[in-house]
C-alpha cells in the first residue's frame, strides 16, 4: 500500500495530471480466474483453430489518443478488447476499415465506471463488470 501512495505521489510531483488506472486490490482477489464454461467465449476458438501462435494485430483497431483524460481502462477494454473480440466473430482479419468502422466506444466504457471527474480513473473489474451486463459478444 506504501508503494502505491509512493507511486501517485512521485507521478503528481512530476507533473503527470492524471492516473488512468485505480488498483483496488480486494475486487481483484474477488473477480472469476477463468471464464464459466458455455459464456460464449469459445467463438472465436473455431476461426484460430489449430494456430500454435495467435497474432491478433489483424483484428486490431487503429490506435488512437486518449488525451488528457484518465481513460485507459475504457480504452483498453472498450475499444480494443472489445473490438477485437467483435473482428475474431466477422473474420474481419486484415480489413482496418471496416475494424474502425466498427469499433467500440472506450468513453462508453469509461463514462459508466469512472471514478470521479475525468482526471480520475477507473477499475479494470467494473470495466469486466460492463462486458458482462451483455455489451460484449454482439456481433
Amino acid at each position: 500500500m506504501k508503494f502505491k501512495a509512493t507511486l501517485i505521489l512521485l507521478l503528481f510531483a512530476t507533473g503527470v495530471s492524471a492516473q488512468g488506472l485505480v488498483f483496488n486490490d480486494e475486487a481483484y482477489k474477488s473477480a472469476p480466474m477463468k471464464a464459466d464454461e458455455g459464456d460464449g467465449a469459445k467463438g472465436a476458438v473455431e476461426i484460430l483453430k489449430n494456430s500454435f501462435k495467435i497474432d491478433l494485430k489483424p483484428y486490431c483497431p487503429t490506435v488512437r489518443e486518449q488525451g488528457k483524460i484518465s481513460s485507459c481502462v475504457g480504452w483498453s477494454v472498450g475499444y480494443a478488447a472489445m473490438t477485437i473480440e467483435k473482428a475474431v466473430a466477422n473474420k474481419w482479419a486484415n480489413d482496418q476499415q471496416t475494424i474502425d468502422d466498427n469499433a467500440f466506444s472506450a468513453m462508453f466504457v469509461y463514462n459508466q465506471i469512472k471514478l470521479g471527474d475525468c482526471f480520475f480513473g477507473a477499475e479494470l473489474n467494473q470495466a469486466f463488470a460492463v462486458l458482462g451486463k451483455g455489451f460484449c459478444g454482439v456481433v
